[in-house]
C-alpha cells in the first residue's frame, strides 16, 4: 500500500457558498481499515421547518374544561387532566377524538434534497498519533482493490474510534464530520464553513453524538438514563409531568428520591464527565439537531430521553448519592432549549465553562444559535487577535441590543486579555464566576454610549455607593487548589460575620444578608419555581442546623445550597459607606464605586484608572439596588418585583406584584401608564433583550421597542435622576 498512496489533496469548495463536503463511510468489519469517499454537494439554507396547524392558544381553547395543553421540550404536544394527586391523565392524544392528530402534531415541511448524519465528537489531544484513513473517489465493490487513486488522510484517535463504531457491515453510511469535511489548513474555507454549521446540523437527518469507547459501567449508565427519561415529559418552561408511557409514576416529583443503588449513580456520574460534555461546539451542534442520539461504544440513548433525565435530575431537591449536583447543574445549560426569543446573552452563556482549542471559538462556536439578524454582524475572522475578536463581539452586541449585559462578564482580577477592561476575558476560565441573575437594577432601560476613542466606552448611569470593607474571597475549589472544605470554612466565617451584624442591625439586616447569600433566588421572588422561602433559607444558614455544619461533600448539598455555593465561590463580601452589604468579584477594594448603568441588569464595581476614566472591576450584588431602586427609588408599598419563566422563553420576564390585592402587572407602578400610542405585542418577540417584557408597538410609526420610553436619558433627567457619564477604559 505504501508505494501507491499519496496524501489527500482537498478540492476547493464552490464559491457560491452553498457547497459542503460529505463522506461515505464504506462498510467493513470493526478491525478493518477505514475507507471513505469524500464528495461535494450543495446544501441550501433553511430547507425545512417544523410547524403545526393549531397554535398552543387554539389548542387550549379546544380542550374540555379542566384539561391543560403543554408543549414538551422535544416539540411534542401533550394533554393533561387532574382531579387530585391520585386521579390524573397524561396523553399524547387530544381528549376530543373528533380532533384529528395532524392539527396538533408538529409536521416537518420543506424539501430534503440530501440525506446525511452529522457527527458531534471531541477532537482529543493533538499530541497523540494520528490514524490513517483511505480515500477513494468512487465506491469500489472490493475495498481491498488498491489503485493509484487511493489517498491517505490522517485523523485523531477518537474520531477513528467513532468511525469504527458507526460503520455498517453491509452498506455505506453518509456522514458530515468537521475534521474531514472542512479543510482545516484553509483559513478562508474554515471561516466560511463555520457560518454554515447551523445549517449543516439543522438539516442533518440525525446528529450522532460520540461519547467515546465503552467502559465497565457505561452500559449501565446509558440504560439508567434512558429509563429515567422514559418516565417523564418536560414542558418548555421546565415543568415535569409523568410521561404517558411511564411505569414509575412518582419519579416526576422533585421531592421523590429515585431508588437507584449508589453504583448506578456513580456510573451516571462517570458518563456525564466524558470529554464531549465539556466542549464549546457541542452546544450548538446538539441544540440545532432535529433528531439526535448519544452513543458510547455500541450503546445508544436518544437525546430526547437523555435531556428529560437531566432536567428531572436537575430539579430534584435531594442529592442523588454518587452523582455530582454541580455536574448536573453544568449540563443543565446544555439541555436548555434555545428559542427564537431566547436572549442573546443567555444563549451565549450556555457555553460557560466549556473548552475549545482556539479561544476565538468561544464566540464562533455558538454563532449558529444566535438570531439571524445578529449572526450576520459577527463575521468569523481567525486572523484577528483574540482581544480583537472579543472587542468586536462586545461592540456588535451593544449596538444590536442597546444593552450592556456583556459588561457583567468583565473581571479585573487575574485578567490577561489585551483589550479594554470593558471587554470580558472569556478565555480565562480561572476567573469564571457564576452570573448573578435577575437583579433588574436598571429596569427596562436601554444603554446610552459614546465611543470617543477606540478603547474608551462612555456609558451613563448613577453613582450608588462606595465600598468600605472587603472580606474574602471565598476559595473556589472548582478552579483552584483549594478543597471543598476550604470553601465551606470560608462560608462559615462569612455566616458568623453576617449574623453577628444581624444581632446589631435587627431582623431586616438578617433578611438582607440571607437574600444576599442566595442572590435572592427565593420563593417570594420566583413564585413559579421550586425554591426555598426566605425563612427556610435562613434556617439552612443560621442556627444549629446550618448546612455548613452537616454537609461533607458537594454531592450531599440540596438544590438551594448548591445554587448558593456556586454564587459565592470566588466572590468577596463587602460593606459600603452607605450601609449596604453585597457580593463582588475577587480583587474588589475599598474606595471602588458601585454604579447602576442604564441597560445593565446588575450593579457594577468600577475603579478610577491611573490616568483617565474607570477600570471595570466586575459585577456585584446589592439587594437594595435591585429593581431599579438606585435609579427610580423604592417601590411603593405593597408592590414587589417577581420573576417568571415563560413557556416560550427559558429566561422569563419581570412583573410587579401587589401583595395586598394579588394583582400582577407588567407596568412599573413608579412609572405612569404607557403612552396612548403604544401597545404591547407578543408577535414581535425576539432574542434581543434579556429583561424586557413583550415589545411595545408604536402605533404612530409602526416600529417596535422593548424599552420604556420613560427610561430614556432625557426622560430620567427630566425627572431629576442624577445621571452621569463613566468613561470605561
Amino acid at each position: 500500500m505504501a508505494s501507491n498512496r499519496s496524501y489527500y489533496q482537498y478540492t476547493p469548495l464552490h464559491r457560491s457558498g452553498d457547497e459542503i463536503r460529505l463522506i461515505d463511510l464504506h462498510p467493513g468489519e470493526f478491525s478493518d481499515e477505514i475507507w471513505l469517499t469524500i464528495r461535494h454537494t450543495s446544501l441550501p439554507h433553511q430547507q425545512q421547518v417544523s410547524q403545526r396547524k393549531l397554535s398552543l392558544d387554539e389548542l387550549r381553547a379546544s380542550v374540555p374544561q379542566d384539561w391543560e395543553v403543554y408543549d414538551g421540550l422535544e416539540g411534542r404536544t401533550f394533554f393533561y387532566w387532574e382531579d387530585g394527586p391520585d386521579k390524573w391523565v397524561c396523553t399524547w392524544k387530544h381528549p376530543d377524538p373528533d380532533i384529528a392528530s395532524d392539527l396538533y402534531e408538529f409536521q416537518t415541511i420543506g424539501p430534503r434534497t440530501i440525506s446525511y448524519e452529522a457527527v458531534s465528537y471531541t477532537w482529543g489531544s493533538t499530541q497523540t498519533e494520528k490514524t490513517p484513513v483511505y480515500i477513494v473517489p468512487v465506491m469500489s465493490e472490493d475495498s481491498n482493490d488498491i489503485t493509484p487513486l487511493v489517498q491517505e488522510l490522517r485523523i485523531g484517535e477518537n474520531l477513528a474510534n467513532a468511525l469504527r463504531h458507526l460503520r455498517y457491515g453491509d452498506k455505506p453510511r453518509t456522514l458530515w464530520v468537521d475534521a474531514i469535511c472542512i479543510n482545516q489548513a484553509d483559513v478562508s474555507e474554515k471561516e466560511g464553513q463555520v457560518k454554515r454549521i447551523s445549517t449543516i446540523f439543522k438539516e442533518a437527518d440525525q446528529v450522532v453524538v460520540w461519547l467515546g469507547l465503552a467502559s465497565s459501567d457505561s452500559s449501565e449508565a446509558i440504560e439508567a438514563l434512558d429509563y429515567i427519561g422514559k418516565q417523564v415529559v418536560i414542558t418548555t418552561d421546565k415543568w415535569t409531568f409523568t410521561s404517558p408511557e411511564a411505569v414509575e409514576i412518582e419519579w416526576c416529583y422533585s421531592n421523590f428520591v429515585i431508588p437507584y443503588a449508589i453504583e448506578i449513580w456513580q456510573a451516571i456520574n462517570s458518563l456525564l464527565h466524558r470529554a464531549w460534555f465539556n466542549r464549546v461546539w457541542v452546544v450548538q451542534e446538539i441544540q440545532l439537531s432535529t433528531t439526535a442520539v448519544l452513543q458510547c461504544g455500541f450503546d445508544v440513548v436518544s437525546w430526547t430521553h437523555f435531556r428529560r433525565a437531566l432536567v428531572l435530575l436537575f430539579n430534584k431537591q435531594a442529592a442523588c448519592p454518587g452523582l455530582s449536583r454541580q455536574r448536573v447543574h453544568f449540563l443543565q445549560r446544555l439541555v436548555d432549549t434555545v428559542h427564537a426569543i431566547t436572549p442573546i446573552y443567555q444563549t451565549f452563556h450556555l457555553t460557560d465553562g466549556r473548552d475549545c482549542m482556539d479561544p476565538r471559538d468561544l464566540i464562533y462556536g455558538v454563532l449558529g444559535l444566535f438570531p439571524q439578524d445578529f449572526r450576520v454582524k459577527v463575521n468569523p475572522q481567525y486572523s484577528l487577535s483574540v482581544g480583537g475578536v472579543y472587542t468586536s463581539f462586545v461592540r456588535s452586541h451593544i449596538q444590536h441590543v442597546h444593552r450592556l449585559e456583556l459588561l457583567r462578564d468583565c473581571q479585573l482580577d487575574g485578567r490577561t486579555l489585551d483589550a479594554p477592561t470593558w471587554v470580558p476575558d472569556y478565555a480565562n476560565k480561572r476567573n469564571a464566576l457564576y452570573p448573578i441573575e435577575w437583579q433588574f437594577c436598571s429596569g427596562y432601560s436601554g444603554c446610552a454610549i459614546i465611543c470617543k476613542e477606540p478603547d474608551i466606552l462612555d456609558v451613563i448611569g448613577v453613582y450608588s455607593a462606595t465600598v468600605r470593607t472587603v472580606e474574602g474571597p471565598i476559595p473556589n475549589y472548582r478552579h483552584s487548589n483549594a478543597t471543598f472544605q476550604d470553601s465551606l470554612r470560608a462560608i462559615e466565617a462569612l455566616l458568623d460575620i453576617g449574623f453577628a451584624a444581624e444581632d446589631a442591625g435587627g431582623d431586616e439586616h438578617g433578611d438582607i444578608f440571607a437574600r444576599t447569600l442566595s442572590g435572592n433566588y427565593l420563593k417570594d421572588r420566583f413564585p413559579d419555581r421550586v425554591v426555598a422561602t426566605l425563612e427556610e433559607w435562613k434556617k439552612s444558614i443560621h442556627g444549629p442546623d446550618r448546612f455548613t455544619d452537616t454537609v461533607t461533600n458537594e454531592e450531599t448539598l440540596t438544590f438551594q445550597q448548591e445554587y448558593a455555593l456556586r454564587l459565592l465561590l470566588g466572590r468577596v463580601y463587602f460593606t459600603t459607606d452607605e450601609g449596604y452589604i453585597g457580593l463582588g468579584p475577587p480583587g474588589a477594594q475599598p474606595d471602588d464605586i458601585i454604579v447602576c448603568l442604564l441597560g445593565c441588569n446588575s450593579p457594577m464595581l468600577l475603579r478610577k484608572a491611573p490616568q483617565v476614566g474607570f477600570l471595570v472591576v466586575g459585577e456585584c450584588f446589592v439587594h437594595e439596588l435591585n429593581d431599579a431602586k438606585g435609579i427610580l427609588g423604592l417601590l411603593p408599598v405593597p408592590w414587589q418585583v417577581q420573576g417568571f419563566t415563560e413557556a416560550s422563553d427559558r429566561y422569563g420576564v419581570y412583573r410587579y406584584f401587589n401583595t395586598e390585592t394579588k394583582v400582577l402587572v407588567d407596568r412599573d407602578p413608579r412609572i405612569l401608564a404607557a403612552p396612548e400610542n403604544c401597545d404591547r405585542d407578543s408577535a414581535a418577540e425576539t432574542g434581543h433583550d434579556s429583561v424586557a417584557p413583550q415589545p411595545m408597538l408604536d402605533k404612530t410609526t409602526g416600529g417596535f421597542s422593548r424599552l420604556y420610553p420613560e427610561m430614556t436619558v432625557e426622560a430620567l433627567k427630566a425627572c431629576g435622576v442624577a445621571l452621569r457619564w463613566f468613561p470605561l477604559v
